[in-house]
């Protein structure tokens, strides 16, 4: 899946409703105009969210609303799970295995674990 950078910055999104909340100052490390894979998509606190490789070279989950479907074909191999969290946590995640099959690896990423890291690598290198 790939998807084209449309906004970098709250202030160009509506105010956010349902997922990763933001403010008008929040700046994020996306070019307007870049392409970027997507290596997956949840529903998060009822709001879609992306996992991208972003401008700083590390995986993070970021709104929808900042990007536009360039190829939406999931890659082969990809996943779901729908882990029915409520509200406020993960109502769907569908990407690469590791993702959706361990519940602690989204986090790890978040984190910037070594391990967890290295297997975003991995991955990513084969799509």
């Amino acid at each position: 899946m790939l998807m084209r950078c449309v906004a970098d910055s709250g202030a160009d999104l509506p105010p956010p409703r349902f997922g990763l909340y933001h403010s008008e100052q929040t700046r994020f490390p996306v070019t307007v105009g870049q392409d970027y894979r997507v290596h997956g998509v949840l529903v998060y606190r009822r709001g879609l969210i992306v996992l991208v490789r972003d401008d700083d070279g590390l995986p993070n989950t970021y709104p929808v609303e900042l990007f536009e479907v360039v190829d939406g074909a999931f890659p082969d191999g990809w996943k779901a799970v729908f882990p029915l969290e409520g509200d406020q946590g993960h109502q769907a995640v569908f990407g690469y295995p590791e993702l959706v099959d361990n519940d602690e690896h989204l986090t790890a990423l978040q984190e910037r674990e070594g391990a967890a890291l290295r297997v975003f690598v991995d991955m990513a290198a084969e799509e």
